[in-house]
This record gives C-alpha cells, sequence and structure tokens, in this order.
C-alpha cells in the first residue's frame, strides 16, 4: 500500500487529480462531512470554473494521503 501512497503523492504533484480522485473513491463514501470528500470537491470544483486548485486544497490531499486513514 505504501508504494501505491507514493505514486498517488506524485500524482498530486503533478496535477493528476482525477487518477488520484478514482483510486480514493474505491474507499471513501461521498459523504459531505468526510475530511476526503470535501477537499475533493473544492478541487473539482475549482477544476470546473478553469482554475489552478488552491494550494491549501492540494497540500490538504497530500496530508490526508500522509494520515492513517488510507493506509
Amino acid at each position: 500500500m505504501t508504494e501505491k501512497i507514493t505514486v498517488l503523492k506524485k500524482q498530486v504533484e503533478a496535477g493528476k487529480f482525477q487518477e488520484v480522485f478514482d483510486y480514493l473513491d474505491l474507499y471513501f463514501e461521498e459523504n459531505p462531512y468526510n475530511q476526503y470528500s470535501t477537499i475533493k470537491m473544492n478541487i473539482l470544483h475549482q477544476i470546473n470554473m478553469e482554475f489552478v486548485p488552491n494550494p491549501m486544497q492540494v497540500q490538504g490531499l497530500q496530508i490526508f494521503l500522509n494520515s492513517s486513514k488510507i493506509k
């Protein structure tokens, strides 16, 4: 699993968020009170509005990937 987390972190750094979300969606249900769902919603909204994702949201996703919630 740590290898997959490393790959996911590199994808976040490269801005390939959809691939990260596709993987994490397998483990986390959509829930507006969930940290992952909130981060995902905000990043996707910014991308859909054709803005660069907020660095704080990207950092939040990286922190989430470092947490024990997905290990």
